[in-house]
């Protein structure tokens, strides 16, 4: 009976060692397996796909731009002439020679210039109001006999104003045959010298100006999971 009972236990203790090396023999090979997809995780199986990914640039580029500049140009100012006038001749001086003697006496006598003075005039207007200057205004005096002089004068005008402007030509002679005696005819008028200002005005002009501008782009990335 005690024979019978420890081959029993005998038996039951195999078991349990078989049992034991089986599980211990499952244990290991699962571990193995799990091992080697541990070890197998260096080199996984890609899921990969293509994607869009925005980013941002700078681009540089031109622009034309409209701006407002000055530009500038001497004028004339302007001006009126009225009442041109051949105005008058004057003898200033006279002298007088016999020309007929009776017994020593003078019986007649012959009167002649010596000094005269010759006037042309006309009326100038400064038609700008807001700038003034000086002008010359030259008379040219012609004579019966076909010979011509000239006088000028010079002479400042305000903004908006008139004046009457006269040349004088005076002739002087010693005898009858000379320059006082000349008979006027006419006179001619020119202006030789005219002020001008500086006048500007606002002009619409363009250029191209740099410019620079940030854009989104796009490039293709892969995404691998």
């Amino acid at each position: 009976m005690e024979k019978k009972a420890q081959g029993t236990l005998g038996a039951l203790i195999i078991a349990v060692v078989i049992l034991a090396i089986i599980l211990g023999i499952f244990y290991f090979a699962n571990s193995s397996s799990i091992t080697g997809n541990t070890v197998k995780l260096g080199n996984p199986i890609k899921n990969c796909r293509n994607v869009q990914m925005p980013y941002q640039e700078t681009e540089t580029y031109t622009e034309t731009v409209q701006y407002t500049d000055k530009e500038c140009e001497q004028k004339n100012l302007a001006y009126n002439i009225q009442n041109t006038k051949f105005d008058y001749e004057t003898c200033n001086q006279e002298e007088e020679v016999c020309i007929n003697y009776i017994l020593g006496i003078c019986s007649s006598k012959k009167t002649f210039c010596v000094s005269k003075t010759i006037v042309c005039s006309l009326d100038l207007s400064n038609l700008d109001n807001e700038e003034g200057g000086y002008w010359t205004v030259e008379h040219t005096f012609i004579f019966s006999d076909g010979s011509k002089k000239q006088t000028s004068k010079n002479v400042y005008l305000y903004p908006s104003t008139s004046e009457n402007i006269q040349n004088k030509l005076i002739l002087r002679s010693e005898g009858e045959e000379g320059e006082a005696n000349k008979d006027a005819t006419s006179c001619n008028y020119a202006l030789t010298s005219i002020p001008s200002k500086n006048v500007c005005r606002d002009v619409l002009k363009y250029k191209e100006e740099p410019r620079t501008k940030t854009i989104t782009k796009y490039r293709t990335e892969e995404i691998c999971n």
